[in-house]
């Protein structure tokens, strides 16, 4: 249906054609105002505005397909058929964008705003399906300008003063170059949105806080050396590797794409891309809230500079991956913290590794540290073993399941082989150091019934089932290597076999499919089938 209003009509409230489906809208002469989103999503194929209508309010033709046509001898707004536009008029020139038509009629056509035009309207852009839009007058853009636009190519040229938050958020575009902007204060700027490249103006002072929250799609960003104040949670849940141009007086990037204060005293943001281990500088005291937010970190090195963590620092720090963070300091009490700093980590996966048994006690006591399993750093497994047996007392149940390599010495027997094959996570083991290896007779060796272990024998099983052992160096008190001891182990090579040992069990070698070199002592004199 055509729809004309009544003479006795003089302003449309909000939202009176809301989802509207008429054929056609046509404002008599007697209307003066339209109210904000009076034509939200209408549907009418056009809508005609009289000449006598002197304000429209805010979004009042927001997601609307229409095509809006304004009486040419009106004064305060005009329109452009082809582009689907309506304007806003000062002194007979258009002066600003109100609104475009988000019809698919005009999705291959790229767009220059007249020139006269200094101001972009809030949501004026947004659904809109122009193929590009540039602009080089334009000071003031609103807020929500270009919000969830399907406008492939956007270029401010223009020095905008004001960029209203949200302008881009969500916008399905693919290109942003604002090489004009000097001015990006509003927050949220380019929140959610799709932009696979943008372009800052070498002349930009201001980024608004979290202008680039949650912005996957970019994969690098640059920051110029003219920008002076970024706002709070600015890359918070970004993925956008960070380059800040060195003459920045304000801040600093690193090879990772990591953003810091300038001295790198205060690590700020890091890309949720971000893969693998990263180890925070040395120079850095202050990890700011939410650094780490949903990156895909596998570990992270936090060192003793460290005196102070923000809020949610490794929140949700890519849970599924996360397993290691290295605290170097050696007092968790001298590490301000913020709160729930870990929130959302795993205790069954993350381990916290500290430098030595001292300092694993007081991280275990720690508040936010203490939910986490705490153990000795690889450099600190090396263990002392005074009494055969004791082994397991050694070594805590977190280390256990977390080490991959151990050093051993002293004196073992085989329930301490027993112990290290139930080391989940073992690549390598160094037994050079064990200086005997005394008898054992019971259940409690590799073999779950009652065995006899001779003193300085490889126990047999001992190793059996470890395919994740690729090295092993044994001690040099040995006098023979037990059935099994090695099978089914990846070591790639034997060349630490004593020269006291005179026999090698049955099967010791068992589908070691890596295996390629073994080194026999002349001392050997039995090695039976399958050996």
């Amino acid at each position: 249906s055509d729809v004309c209003s009544s003479d006795l009509v003089t302003s449309i409230t909000a939202y009176a054609f809301v989802l509207n489906n008429l054929h056609s809208i046509t404002l008599s002469s007697s209307v003066t105002s339209i109210g904000a989103n009076a034509f939200e999503r209408c549907n009418a194929a056009t809508i005609y505005i009289s000449s006598s209508v002197t304000t429209i309010g805010t979004t009042a033709f927001y997601n609307s397909p229409s095509k809006v046509t304004v009486a040419p001898a009106s004064t305060k707004f005009a329109s452009d058929a082809t582009y689907g536009i309506v304007y806003g008029l000062t002194t007979g020139s258009k002066t600003s964008v109100v609104a475009a038509s988000t019809s698919t009629t005009f999705s291959g056509l790229d767009y220059t705003i007249p020139s006269t035009v200094t101001s972009i309207g809030t949501y004026a852009f947004a659904y809109n399906n122009l193929h590009s839009v540039t602009t080089t007058s334009v000071t003031n853009v609103g807020t929500y300008a270009f919000s969830t636009c399907n406008i492939p190519s956007i270029s401010i040229l223009s020095p905008v003063t004001v960029m209203g938050g949200n302008a881009f958020s969500a916008a399905n575009t693919t290109s942003v170059n604002l090489t004009g902007v000097i001015n990006i204060s509003g927050s949220n700027v380019f929140a959610n949105s799709k932009i696979t490249s943008l372009t800052l103006s070498s002349s930009l002072t201001t980024i608004g806080v979290s202008a680039f929250n949650t912005f996957s799609s970019l994969a690098a960003i640059t920051i110029p050396a003219s920008v002076t104040t970024i706002g709070a949670a600015e890359f918070y849940n970004c993925a956008a590797l960070i380059t800040v141009d060195a003459a920045n007086p304000n801040y600093s990037s690193d090879a990772s794409g990591v953003f810091f204060d300038k001295n790198k005293t205060n690590l700020i943001a890091v890309p949720i891309s971000l893969t693998g281990s990263y180890t925070i500088p040395a120079t850095v005291t202050t990890v700011s809230a939410n650094a780490f937010s949903f990156t895909k970190l596998t570990s992270v090195t936090i060192p003793s500079s460290v005196t102070s963590i923000g809020a949610s620092a490794f929140l949700n720090i890519a849970a599924a991956n996360l397993t290691q963070i290295h605290a170097q300091g050696s007092t968790p009490s001298a590490i301000t913290l913020g709160a729930t700093v870990f929130s959302g980590l795993s205790a069954a996966k993350v381990i916290i590794w500290v430098a030595d048994a001292a300092t694993t006690t007081l991280y275990k006591a720690a508040a936010q540290w203490l939910a986490y399993p705490v153990v000795r750093e690889l450099s600190a497994s090396t263990i002392a073993v005074a009494t055969p047996g004791t082994l397991s007392t050694l070594v805590t149940a977190a280390e256990k399941t977390a080490w991959t390599s151990i050093t051993v010495t002293g004196t073992l027997d085989a329930t301490d082989f027993k112990f290290l094959n139930g080391m989940t996570k073992l690549t390598s083991v160094d037994l050079s150091g064990v200086t005997s290896i005394a008898a054992y007779t019971g259940t409690g060796g590799p073999v779950a019934t009652s065995t006899v272990y001779p003193a300085n024998e490889i126990p047999q099983y001992s190793f059996n089932g470890k395919t994740l052992i690729t090295n092993i160096v044994l001690p040099s008190c040995i006098t023979s290597i037990g059935q099994y001891a090695f099978k089914g182990t990846a070591i790639t090579t034997m060349n630490s076999i004593p020269d006291a040992v005179t026999s090698i069990g049955a099967n010791a070698f068992e589908n070691c499919t890596s295996l390629t070199t073994v080194h026999l002592p002349t001392s050997l004199t039995t090695i039976p089938y399958y050996g």
